[in-house]
């Protein structure tokens, strides 16, 4: 009996071994799988931008404001409207590489690596405000009117940040050829009913 005991206590050590080596091996895997502990992989996928972060803000003369952060890891997030006011995002999503890149141009384009942008007043009135941080400039800006300077990177930004109504816009119902026809026989019927005397 005693031999017996003891190989079923071995058993079970042996089973609880086992079960315990399996649950390690898997938070392992897990962890590694997510990136932990793999610091140049991090660093990497943070640095999307090259080490530079922006945030550009616009309000035009009739008082419309954009607001556009694009952080090193390539997020850009978009408030428009009041919500500029409120500081609340409106919209945030990852850009791909040649959407950057298409900021990076733009920015480099304009010089602002090397030099201050210029305020050119103009008749209607863009007051911009730029913080740009990168290994090549960091500094804070702000900026009055429709400036050279400054309006290829306003273009570059609201046109990679137009994607956020891309899949709004898909999900959208297509309108059918009936309905069509039938809106431009209803304006037919009310024009022709204006110009009876």
């Amino acid at each position: 009996m005693t031999l017996h005991r003891c190989l079923t206590m071995n058993s079970v050590r042996l089973i609880l071994f086992l079960l315990c080596s399996a649950v390690v091996g898997v938070f392992a895997l897990g962890c590694a799988s997510a990136g932990v502990g793999h610091s140049a992989d991090n660093a990497s996928s943070k640095q999307r931008t090259g080490g530079m972060s922006l945030d550009f803000s616009v309000k035009g003369p009739a008082g419309e404001r954009a607001r556009y952060v694009l952080a090193e890891d390539g997020t850009l997030s978009f408030s428009g409207g009041r919500d500029v006011v409120l500081e609340k995002v409106s919209w945030s999503g990852d850009l791909t590489n040649d959407e950057i890149q298409q900021v990076l141009d733009a920015i480099q384009s304009v010089g602002w690596y090397e030099l201050e942008p210029a305020s050119l007043p103009t008749e209607d009135q863009y007051v911009y405000t730029i913080d740009l941080e990168s290994p090549q400039q960091n500094a804070n800006w702000t900026i009055t009117g429709d400036s050279p300077y400054v309006r290829p990177v306003y273009v570059a930004l609201d046109q990679v940040s137009r994607k956020r109504f891309d899949s709004y816009l898909d999900r959208l119902p297509q309108p059918s050829l009936d309905l069509h026809m039938e809106e431009v026989a209803r304006k037919a019927t009310e024009e022709d009913a204006t110009t009876e005397p």
